[in-house]
């Protein structure tokens, strides 16, 4: 077992420390984030496609110049599964879960060029 210099109660602190962190990051998110859930052929993917990353097969795509053109694109050329979301929040938890996990890729908007 690898040694990190914590305690175990230090460690459950930092831990709940962190997990605090996580609901105010949550609680700072948009309401009503809509856009563009996109699903690889290959549910284990992580990688970059036409500017969007993935992550365990599945992608996030904010609204914005160019969203809805890159969703069709991924869906057309290739055979992404592609699901307009109103509200990100509100898609089912194993959904909203895989997003949850990658929503720091959204800072990494594509751009279209």
């Amino acid at each position: 077992m690898a040694k990190t210099g914590m305690t175990i109660d230090e460690a459950t602190k930092r831990i709940a420390e962190l997990e605090a962190e996580v609901e105010r990051l949550k609680e700072s998110m948009p309401v009503g984030m809509s856009g563009w859930l996109v699903t690889a052929p290959n549910k284990g993917y992580t990688g970059v496609t036409l500017g969007v990353m993935f992550r365990g097969g599945q992608a996030f795509i904010p609204d914005g110049a160019g969203a809805e053109k890159i969703a069709k694109e991924l869906a057309g050329d290739f055979n992404y599964a592609v699901k307009r979301v109103e509200d990100w929040r509100n898609m089912g938890q194993d959904e909203t879960e895989k997003v949850r996990r990658s929503m720091i890729d959204v800072i990494s908007i594509p751009q279209v060029m």
